[in-house]
Parts: structure tokens; C-alpha cells; sequence
């Protein structure tokens, strides 16, 4: 075939030959390979959690790997590809690690994700497809606010006048919130009290004792810091701030003094908050220390142990002894060991006709019997430092009912129970620092 062009005075002319040719097609059906797959072992991560919770495991599995050419793994979030893997058949991982940024490097969106994986093959197979089970990828961190009441507390001869009520009131986007902590801190930042909970549990209350169980200054402001953790190792953090002030001066109008019918003060102290007689040589009883107003003319004296309004314990004496402590081993006066619970002391004096009757009580005390219960979780049921991860989280919660936790120690036995690792903790000690 010819074609003849004219163009600026210049003939061009374009020859075709076509050559007839003939092809044999033969249809091939690809056979379906076996089956590859895609998991995760989490239901979601926080790339803001510490290691080695900020990335999450894909772990593939890859049919008929002898015929791979190419495989590559999608990150879908909000219906979009996010993060790419790929490789040929020479680099073939049998697990990816994402840690939350996409192909920019940019932080992944906050929610749902799924992953998706491709196999492609050289001859034979059809390529196959499948994806994972949708897991959360968690950027936000828990956020909300602390509700306290009243902002400003009041010193008194022991804590506060109305303890301080402390609320965290948070909230978490795409993951459940797990647990909480507050501190209480001066504003040279020196911590004052902590005080750790687990969701849904999320309220306090602050007696105005510090860690030591010393009383607090009148100063201020001060700062209290919560931080709010999710199932996913993320944390926020919220603060507000409140002020501890001194109660206002009352002077008193001078007065003429009356005869001395009521005699001077007596008192009864408990020299411990709480004491627990376990027969275990450590605080198995209270001791109490009195103070007479004109000892000279008492005749006779009392302390019952009050429980519940109800005496369920006498000491008594008259003028011939007077003493300056006692010391209460937990039982009743039938000597059965009293029940747990909160007690006080009710110390009464007769100084016959000379004054009035005096009566003191003494603070609140705890009997607590019931040990501190919780539970130890380990971080894989199986462990080999040879075969598997080199190290192990064991896990430990535990709550006491009455009384606060003061230490702990854990012991590690091994299979024939000769100790192979301890570990202690105070505390106090702790929550000081």
C-alpha cells in the first residue's frame, strides 16, 4: 500500500507492506495456589506506647513459595492505602513490624485498620489475595479533666477539715481506658501523695496526710498531675491545681476565769493509724498513750474500745495507777480476736467531787486481718530466653481492703523449688521520691 503526502512544495511518500501471519493461541486456566494469610496476635497498638508496644507483628504465611515472583502487604485505613511492603520471592519475611507511619512518614490516621496481602506468581498459580482481621491504630491519647472538691482544702490537727474529693473524668477515642494515676505535687515539684486506680474505678480522696503520713503544709498552690492510661500502652496526661490554706485566725474575747470546776485536758492517742494482730511480731497491737488533767485528784478511770457504738473492751483503773499507755491486742473481752473494721478508744476520768467527769476520744484506728489479694500475670505462658524473647513481664495488681499497701516482694522458684530470683519494693520509699 502507498500513500502519497504533499506537503510544502515536497512529495513524501509512505509505503505499508503488510505481511499475513498466523498464530496458534493456547487457553491456559491457572490453577489457585494454597492458601497464604495475614494476622496479627493484638486487637491494636499506640506507636506513642513504650517498647515494645508502639508497633504491631504481621505475620505472613505464603503458599507455594517455590513459585513466587512478588509479594506485597497494604495498610488500609478510611478506605485508603496508607503503608506498602513489598519484595520479590528472594525476600520473603515471614513477619512485617509496622510502627504507625505511612509511606510519607507521617503519622497513620487515628481507628481502623486492616491489612492486605498480595501474592504474585511466575507461572501456574493465580495471584492470590487476602487481609487481616481489623485492628486499631491508636494515635490520641486518653484526654479529659480533674473534678476536685473543695479546690480549697483546710489543715486541722490531723489532715484536713473535709478530705478532698478527686475525680478523673476522661475520656479515650479508639481504645478502652485501663488505668490512672495521680500525684500530688508542691510547686517545687517534690511529690506530696500518689494515688493509682483501674478503670472504671476513678475516684479519690485525699485526707491532707502525705506519703510519710505526715501532715501536709499550708502552702500553695499545688499541682496535681493524673495520668490516664489505655489498653494500648497510650497515656495522657491532665493537671489542675489547688491550694492548701491555713484556717482563719480566732481570737478570743479576754474573759474573767471561772473556778476550776472542769479539770485540764486528758487525752487519749493512738500512736499508729491501723494495726493488724496476725501474730506475726509487727504491729499485732495498738498502743495508746493517755494524759491525766489533775492527776492529783482522779479517783477512778476507763477506756473502752468502741466498736460499731458497742464496748467491746474495758481497761479500768483508780488513782493508785496511772498509766501512760495501754496497749490493746485486738480481742474482745470474751478474748476472741474483735472483727476488721474501724475503732476509736473512749478514755473517761471521775475526780469524785473535786471536778466534772473528762472525756476523751481518740482518732479512728483500723484492725485489718484480711491480707492483700491480687493476682500475677506473665506476658507469654511459655518462656525461653534461648528459643523466644530474652527477657519476661510478670505483671502484678493487688488491693488491700483496709489498709494501704506498704511493699512488696516476689520470689521465682525454679522446677526442683530452690529460689532463683527475688525481687522487694517499699512503697513508701517509692512514692517519696
Amino acid at each position: 500500500m502507498k500513500k502519497i503526502v504533499y506537503a510544502c512544495g515536497l512529495v513524501l511518500v509512505l509505503t505499508i507492506t503488510m505481511v499475513a501471519c498466523q498464530t496458534n493461541t493456547h487457553a491456559t486456566s491457572l490453577l489457585w495456589p494454597a492458601r497464604s494469610s495475614i494476622a496479627t496476635e493484638v486487637d491494636g497498638f499506640s506507636p506513642k506506647a513504650d517498647a515494645p508496644e508502639n508497633a504491631i507483628d504481621l505475620v505472613l504465611t505464603i503458599g507455594n513459595p517455590e513459585s513466587v515472583k512478588a509479594w506485597k502487604v497494604e495498610i488500609v485505613a478510611q478506605n485508603a492505602v496508607i503503608r506498602t511492603f513489598h519484595g520479590t520471592s528472594s525476600s520473603m519475611p515471614s513477619t512485617l513490624s509496622w510502627n504507625g507511619l505511612t509511606d510519607s512518614g507521617a503519622m497513620g490516621p487515628e481507628g481502623t485498620c486492616i491489612a492486605v496481602l498480595n501474592v504474585y506468581y511466575r507461572t501456574r498459580y493465580a495471584t492470590f489475595t487476602t487481609e487481616s482481621t481489623p485492628f486499631v491504630l491508636d494515635v490520641e491519647p486518653p484526654s479529659g479533666k480533674l473534678i476536685i472538691s473543695p479546690i480549697e482544702a483546710v489543715p486541722v490537727a490531723k489532715g484536713f477539715s473535709v478530705p478532698v474529693a478527686i475525680t478523673v473524668d476522661a475520656t479515650s477515642t479508639s481504645a478502652a481506658i485501663e488505668s490512672w494515676s495521680v500525684e500530688i505535687l508542691e510547686s517545687s515539684g517534690r511529690l506530696v501523695r500518689g494515688f493509682s486506680g483501674t478503670w472504671p474505678e476513678r475516684s479519690l480522696s485525699w485526707d491532707g496526710f502525705t506519703s510519710m503520713g505526715t501532715q501536709v503544709a499550708a502552702a500553695g498552690p499545688y499541682r496535681v498531675v493524673a495520668k490516664i492510661r489505655d489498653i494500648f500502652g497510650n497515656t495522657g496526661v491532665i493537671d489542675a491545681t489547688m491550694s492548701v490554706t491555713a484556717p482563719p485566725l480566732v481570737i478570743a474575747p479576754s474573759v474573767t476565769p471561772a473556778p476550776p470546776r472542769t479539770p485540764e485536758a486528758s487525752s487519749i492517742t493512738a500512736r499508729t493509724r491501723g494495726f493488724s494482730p496476725n501474730g506475726d511480731a509487727i504491729l499485732d497491737a495498738m498502743v495508746f498513750d493517755l494524759a491525766f488533767g489533775q492527776p492529783q485528784q482522779v479517783k477512778a478511770w476507763k477506756v473502752e474500745i468502741m466498736f460499731n457504738g458497742k464496748n467491746i473492751f474495758t481497761f479500768s483503773g483508780t488513782s493508785a495507777l496511772l498509766p501512760s499507755t495501754l496497749s490493746w491486742d485486738g480481742k474482745t473481752a470474751s478474748k476472741l480476736v474483735a472483727n476488721e473494721g474501724s475503732y476509736y478508744a473512749m478514755f473517761t476520768i471521775d475526780y469524785g467531787g473535786a471536778f466534772k467527769a473528762a472525756i476523751a476520744r481518740s482518732e479512728a484506728i483500723i484492725l485489718a486481718l484480711s491480707h492483700p489479694e491480687g493476682t500475677i500475670t506473665l506476658s507469654e505462658p511459655l518462656y525461653s530466653p534461648i528459643e523466644s524473647n530474652p527477657s519476661i513481664k510478670i505483671s502484678m495488681k493487688a488491693t488491700s481492703k483496709f489498709a494501704r499497701m506498704d511493699s512488696w516482694s516476689m520470689r521465682i522458684y525454679d522446677p526442683a523449688r530452690n529460689l532463683f530470683k527475688s525481687f522487694y519494693l517499699d512503697l513508701g520509699l517509692l512514692s517519696s521520691q
